[in-house]
């Protein structure tokens, strides 16, 4: 039985495969003509899938070139967006100029007064000088009237007119000690600020109306400070002589003393002549440098015009 349901089995699986043979046997002009369709159906779709390859090719080249065109201007907009942003412009080249530098004003008179300050009771002169001088003049002039010897350095500082700024005027030779007037300026806490030579730069740059005033800085060992104030601007008168001194109270102190501390040290000893340091300050130092020293004392040599 199982030998009849396997010839049964083969039977049927080989029944489609002669089918086709038998129709092959009986129409082979039919079978040729299906296999030609066939063949170019197929002919036909790979010509079909060889044009859409191309065109997608086509069009996948042309979306590349839009896109590199897109991603351009997009690179293009965006400087000219930060150019407009920032709205730069190159400047126009100028042709050199000089600088019109203000004409001076008409000459006039400065009454000043001097006060070293920290010393009581008080030091001080008063002077008439011309607004056009110079600072190097005034230096002089201060050196003069209040009886100095003019034996260390110096230097003015005050703020300029109209603008304020605040600046040191100093004497021609100082580039050589600036190192040392640096030292000496953080020891005091003094900021730093531009500066100006003295023989360049005259008096009414500063010193223009009642109330200006500028500081005079007289030996930074001993640190003699004086305070030059504009008391009054007069006329100049052609009939007088100027500069001048008018007018002033007590002696100036002894150079080398120690300051204004040291000076009123010095005082003090001498009123007292049981002081255990009369011996060293008075005796041996002060009558010898300077005998005719008498601190209430204002010589009247220095009163009129400075020759």
């Amino acid at each position: 039985m199982e030998s009849t349901e396997a010839t049964r089995v083969q039977e049927t699986a080989s029944t489609p495969t002669d089918e086709l043979k038998n129709r092959e046997n009986d129409n082979p002009d039919e079978t040729a003509g299906a296999g030609d369709s066939i063949n170019n159906a197929i002919s036909d779709d790979t010509t079909s899938l060889n044009s859409a390859s191309e065109a997608s090719t086509a069009l996948l080249d042309a979306d590349d070139d839009s896109q590199w065109e897109t991603e351009e201007e997009i690179e293009l907009s965006d400087a000219n967006e930060i150019l407009n942003k920032n709205s730069w412009k190159p400047r126009p080249q100028k042709s050199p100029q000089k600088a019109h530098k203000p004409d001076p004003p008409e000459k006039s008179i400065l009454q000043l007064k001097i006060v070293l300050k920290y010393c009581r009771p008080k030091i001080w002169r008063r002077i008439l000088v011309s607004n056009l001088d110079t600072f190097k003049d005034l230096h002089n002039y201060i050196q003069l009237s209040m009886g100095w010897w003019d034996c260390h350095l110096h230097e003015f500082s005050g703020r300029r007119r109209p603008k304020g700024r605040k600046t040191r005027i100093i004497a021609d030779n100082m580039e050589e000690e600036s190192v040392q007037l640096r030292l000496f300026q953080q020891m005091l806490g003094v900021p730093s600020c531009k500066s100006r030579k003295e023989n360049k730069t005259q008096l009414y740059k500063f010193l223009r109306k009642r109330g200006d005033k500028v500081i005079y800085m007289y030996d930074f060992g001993d640190g003699w400070t004086h305070r030059v104030v504009v008391e009054e601007v007069l006329t100049y008168d052609r009939k007088r002589e100027y500069p001048r001194c008018v007018s002033g109270a007590r002696a100036c102190p002894p150079e080398d003393c120690g300051g204004a501390y040291g000076y009123q040290r010095l005082l003090a000893v001498r009123a007292n002549p049981e002081h255990e340091d009369y011996q060293d300050l008075i005796t041996d130092w002060l009558d010898n440098f300077h005998p005719d020293f008498d601190p209430d004392k204002f010589d009247p040599d220095v009163l009129g015009f400075f020759s």
